[in-house]
C-alpha cells in the first residue's frame, strides 16, 4: 500500500519536471466537514485542512493539480450508557479523529470566466487516528484522554473529488468540493462500527498562488 503513494509521488515529480514552464505553485487552507459513510448513524466533525498544490497548465481551458494536503477527518457517534442498575442513563458522544496525509490529482476545466470544475481521484495515508469519549456537547477537549485507534483503520484510504473552483483574483481562489470514499477504511478485524466504512467530505478551502 505504501508503495502506491510512493509511484504516484514519482509520476508527479517526473510530469512537473518535463513541463515545469507550464506549472505554478501555491499553498491553501480550509475546513472539512467530515462524516462515515456505512451501517452506523454518525455526526459531522469540522476539522482543518491545510497544505500546498501545484498548477500545470495544459490549455485555456484544462488544467491538471496535485495537492499534498494534511486533512483532520472524522465523525461523532451518540450512545447510551448506564454504569450500573443504581445509576441512571447517561449519554455519551465518541469522536473519532483520522488524520491523514492526503494526495488528491485533479482536473480543472475552465467552463466560464473565473470559474472552473474540479474532478479527479485522491489517496490519503492515515497518519494517526484518535477517539475520545465525551459526556456532553459542552465538555471540553483535552488531548491528553484521547485513545490511539490507528491500527482499526486502514493505512490507505482512495476517494474522488468532484467540486467547483472559483478564482477572486489572478492569486487568490476559493473552492468547494465534495470528496467521496470509495474504500473501507476499517480493519478486517474491526467490527465496532458494523461491515465497513467510508470518508464522506465537504470542503471548503482557500488558495494562494506563489
Amino acid at each position: 500500500m505504501k508503495n502506491n503513494l510512493i509511484y504516484t509521488f514519482f509520476i508527479i515529480f517526473t510530469l512537473t519536471n518535463c513541463i515545469s514552464q507550464n506549472i505554478n505553485y501555491g499553498i491553501k487552507a480550509g475546513v472539512n466537514i467530515s462524516s462515515f459513510d456505512g451501517s452506523i448513524t454518525n455526526k459531522s466533525l469540522i476539522g482543518p485542512q491545510v497544505g500546498g498544490f501545484a498548477e500545470i497548465t495544459l490549455n485555456d481551458k484544462l488544467t491538471i493539480q496535485p495537492e499534498l494536503l494534511l486533512s483532520m477527518q472524522g465523525a461523532e457517534f451518540e450512545y447510551s450508557l448506564r454504569q450500573n442498575f443504581y445509576e441512571p442513563i447517561s449519554q455519551k458522544r465518541l469522536k473519532i479523529s483520522l488524520y491523514y496525509l492526503n494526495l488528491p490529482i485533479t482536473v480543472k476545466y475552465n467552463f466560464i470566466d473565473k470559474f472552473s470544475i474540479i474532478a479527479g481521484p485522491q489517496i490519503g495515508y492515515l497518519i494517526k487516528a484518535t477517539q475520545k469519549n465525551k459526556s456532553n456537547q459542552f465538555e471540553i477537549l483535552n488531548s491528553s484522554d484521547e485513545t490511539d485507534i490507528k491500527n482499526l483503520y486502514k493505512t490507505i484510504s482512495y476517494s474522488f473529488n468532484l467540486g467547483l473552483n472559483y478564482n477572486i483574483t489572478e492569486e487568490i481562489f476559493a473552492d468547494v468540493r465534495y470528496n467521496y470514499g470509495l474504500s473501507n477504511i476499517l480493519n478486517g478485524n474491526n467490527t465496532l462500527f458494523g461491515t465497513g466504512l467510508k470518508n464522506n467530505v465537504i470542503q471548503f478551502s482557500i488558495g494562494y498562488r506563489l
